[in-house]
């Protein structure tokens, strides 16, 4: 959720791990049909007793070309379909307007390359 608008709204994300810890991805808002570019990085990798801990930026078409950062905490978990489900929360801080934004999410990686 980035606005207040799309609570409860689908936000679809397709990223690209350039290397372990950068990503480069799309972000596509189903209401307002639009489609944002997304980069993170992962300043603190996952291991078995501890979360990672992410930063990133986005930036969209909304109120006048918003453009946020954010930082997240997240843990992946196994499951028996053989990729992990990860679930992260953190907040997004729209330095446009000044708010700020609760973020949580889960999501599972595509098998393979």
């Amino acid at each position: 959720m980035h606005s207040k608008g799309l609570a409860g709204e689908t936000e679809i994300f397709v990223r690209y791990g350039v290397t372990d810890r950068l990503e480069l991805g799309l972000g596509y808002l189903r209401k307002q049909n639009i489609v944002r570019p997304l980069v993170s990085y992962v300043l603190v990798p996952e291991t078995a007793a501890r979360p990672s801990l992410t930063t990133g930026a986005m930036i969209d078409a909304l109120e006048d070309g918003r453009q946020m950062v954010f930082l997240t905490v997240g843990k992946s978990f196994p499951t028996k379909l053989g990729v992990p489900v990860n679930v992260y929360g953190g907040v997004a801080r729209v330095t446009t307007t000044g708010d700020n934004r609760w973020l949580a999410a889960c999501s599972c990686p595509l098998p393979g390359g």
